[in-house]
């Protein structure tokens, strides 16, 4: 299609021989952003760019005529629909909503504006931690653009402030509020607010997952201007150094291996690959085991919490917190240099059992960029290129089949525009077709996530 100005001399000139006036054109569907990150493989960029398009393309078409996006289980049609449906829940609307605004679908497109409308009237009453947290992410990306990964040698920024509208602060104040409501007295979040019988104070009550949620849900409420009192951030970092493994392999620190360090001895720190389960104490032996997905998020959590130690001063208890918070970083990111993969959720289980690596898998290459972003890593360990590697996962499992795409449509498929489209369904953990990898796909390709402002080199003072 021309641009709009080259076209209008030719339909100015036609107008008096015209019977009757012209119709309008069409404004011009707006172009997706491209991934804007340091590919040097032409064919890899292009890659990840379509891949954007064509997961953009089919997470609008899949929302619902409420505004909402299909849930994960299977639920009560929705009002207008025929046929089964999944049942629309808010989280899985922010996630969309969130994705979409950070791939440059503008605020004011009418799926956006269809979904943030629904999603003000919705209540996260029975998902404590992870749903107003990844509604405050997504106001957020109404604000702003995807942020990319300081070059070699650069010094990480903070972000810049925000000003949200009147109502957007009022309702991210409300989100808040639940949040710091749901924390339990252990430090951490569970779905829905942990029983006041329980009194969450012991393991088993709160979870990794939902915790790192809830920070990121608390620092971008800061972002907004929303006050948060470092109570929070020193409860939620007690509880996540005590979900991390207590011991672990000895490892070469990361940036002193970048160095061509190779003895053990030569490094002068005593890293050790430490990871995270989902929940210490969980009846479900899987959850207590570190896998790839839960040590992202862990980090995640204790990133979060050490860029507000290094930023704050007056944090509770800093010189005794700040060194702990540390070395769980460090030991973090040597189980996950360790126990590389972006094949798979790497953990012992799946090393027995390969299969079990499929689990969460979207969500463990998710976890991925949040760590890559919020740490400003490039590299993870000497050799792995997170991005890079993972782009490539992400691209090699995009769905482009239009038998497949069409089923997850339904009678809303048009065969031109499935032409165009793709989407991601691998978790293992949900049936298809779900919502959830989608979202995460386009946020991994695109880099997303709001940097901290802080490297993992930075100490305090």
């Amino acid at each position: 299609m021309k641009p709009l100005l080259t076209l209008l001399p030719a339909l100015l000139l036609a107008l008096p021989l015209a019977a009757e006036p012209p119709p309008p054109p069409k404004t011009p569907a707006p172009i997706v952003e491209s991934s804007e990150v340091e590919v040097n493989d032409p064919k890899l960029k292009a890659d990840i760019d379509d891949a954007i398009q064509r997961g953009v393309a089919w997470l609008k078409a899949r929302q619902l005529p409420s505004g909402a996006w299909p849930g994960l289980i299977l639920g009560p049609l929705y009002p207008g629909a025929t046929g089964k449906a999944y049942d629309p829940v808010p989280e899985l609307t922010s996630l969309s909503l969130l994705a979409l605004l950070k791939c440059g679908v503008p605020v004011n497109d009418s799926c956006i504006s269809k979904g943030f409308a629904w999603l003000q009237k919705q209540e996260f009453g029975v998902t404590g931690g992870y749903g107003p947290a990844i509604a405050l992410l997504a106001i957020e990306a109404k604000y702003t653009s995807k942020e990319a990964l300081a070059k070699p040698g650069q010094k990480a920024t903070k972000p810049k402030p925000i000003t949200p509208s009147d109502t957007d602060f009022k309702w991210a104040t409300k989100l808040t509020n639940q949040l710091l409501a749901g924390q339990a007295k252990i430090g951490g979040w569970r779905y829905g607010n942990i029983p006041t019988d329980m009194v969450g104070n012991k393991p088993g009550y709160s979870d990794v997952s939902c915790t790192q949620y809830a920070l990121m849900g608390l620092k971008t409420a800061k972002r907004l201007g929303i006050p948060v009192k470092q109570e929070a951030f020193a409860k939620a970092a007690d509880f996540l150094l005590g979900q991390q493994e207590a011991d672990g392999k000895p490892w070469i620190r990361i940036t002193l291996r970048q160095e061509g360090v190779k003895d053990d001895s030569a490094s002068g720190y005593a890293d050790k690959a430490r990871g995270f389960p989902y929940m210490k104490g969980a009846a479900n032996q899987f959850e207590t085991i570190p896998t790839g997905a839960m040590t992202c998020a862990g980090l995640v959590g204790i990133l979060i919490c050490r860029s507000e130690i290094l930023e704050q001063k007056d944090f509770p208890d800093r010189a005794k917190r700040l060194p702990k918070v540390d070395q769980a970083m460090w030991d973090a990111l040597a189980w996950l240099d360790q126990n590389w993969s972006t094949a798979q959720n790497p953990s012992e289980a799946a090393l027995r059992q390969p299969e079990a690596g499929m689990h969460e898998l979207g969500y463990y290459l998710y976890g991925l960029e949040r760590v890559g972003v919020m740490a400003d890593l490039r590299m993870i360990g000497p050799k792995h290129d997170w991005y890079i590697q993972g782009a490539k996962t992400w691209i090699d499992r995009l769905d482009k089949n239009p038998a497949d795409i069409t089923k997850t449509l339904g009678a809303k498929a048009d065969a031109k525009e499935v032409a165009g489209m793709g989407y991601w369904g691998f978790s293992h953990s949900r049936q298809p077709p779900e919502t959830q990898d989608t979202p995460y796909g386009l946020l991994f390709l695109r880099k997303a996530s709001i940097r901290l402002g802080y490297s993992i080199d930075d100490a305090g003072k």
